[in-house]
């Protein structure tokens, strides 16, 4: 059996008995509420990007979205007041009203603000493209309803309904934006599932019977591999006619290259003694 296919399967075996879930940077969330019954400026939406026409009153639209954000690597700016900001985070958030999604990625300016001072714990996100479209979501609580590790913004897992105070605004163009509540929101790691135990302790096992098997074929004590065949064996499964006698060479190069036994290397078919006209017709 092939070394490196034998520790490859003993290795394979050990991580399946001490599997554990995959640590991943990368995290996602949702909310929901309801938009404000009065624009933040002249309109709601006057770039009909949620496709209600250019002067639509959307005040007390239902508004849902997600978000996903990715700060590692990010080194936090802190102060004293235990509000850490990470400036540059990857994050992209959503909205969507009456069936129509808006997608803004942070291709301007991004931030993730993370505050715990043992009197409130609070949550921020900020994304702004190159349409310089803004959106923003905020939870905050005073009374315990969820925690935030303000050094470790991966660890985020939490869910909160009706937080204690939240802020969650769209800003469109220099006419449009609103205001809406956040009544639902949740925050955890993107999990990456792994194969089950099971799954991967047989497929060990199904590498170390194939490599087994193979090795039991192998052996010289009459186990012998099908493509190790003799000479006589290969002239009659070939039924190469008497006469290919004449022709030793010919003969010699052909089933050569045919013979192959457990070395994995061609062997030459030779004669049980010096080559002589006479004795051309028996050897192949």
């Amino acid at each position: 059996m092939n070394g490196k296919l034998f520790f490859g399967a003993i290795a394979i075996i050990a991580l399946s008995l001490v599997g554990t879930e995959a640590n991943a940077s990368l995290l996602r969330g949702s909310y929901s509420g309801t938009v404000d019954p009065t624009p933040r400026f002249t309109y709601y939406d006057h770039g009909n990007l949620f496709g209600q026409g250019p002067n639509a009153n959307l005040g007390g639209e239902r508004i849902s979205g997600t978000f996903v954000y990715d700060a590692s690597g990010i080194p936090p700016t802190c102060d004293t007041a235990g509000e850490c900001n990470y400036f540059g985070v990857f994050d992209r958030i959503t909205a969507k009203i009456a069936g129509h999604t808006l997608t803004v990625v942070s291709d301007y300016i991004s931030e993730l603000a993370l505050t715990s001072d043992g009197l409130r714990n609070e949550f921020d996100l900020l994304a702004i493209n190159d349409a310089r479209i803004d959106i923003a979501i905020l939870v905050r609580t005073f009374s315990g309803q969820f925690f935030v590790d303000n050094l470790d913004p991966n660890s985020l897992d939490f869910s909160v309904h009706n937080p204690d105070q939240y802020i969650g605004q769209l800003f469109l163009s220099g006419d449009s934006g609103f205001n809406f509540s956040i009544t639902r929101f949740d925050v955890d790691p993107v999990r990456i599932p792994e194969p089950s135990s099971l799954v991967v302790f047989a497929c060990a096992l199904g590498m170390l019977g194939v490599g087994l098997g193979k090795r039991l074929l192998q052996r010289p004590d009459g186990l012998r591999a099908s493509p190790c065949l003799t000479c006589l064996e290969i002239r009659r499964a070939r039924r190469i006619p008497s006469s290919a006698a004449a022709s030793p060479n010919r003969g010699v190069r052909a089933y050569g290259r045919a013979r192959r036994c457990r070395t994995g290397r061609p062997i030459r078919c030779r004669p049980p003694a010096p080559y002589n006209s006479r004795s051309a017709a028996n050897w192949l």
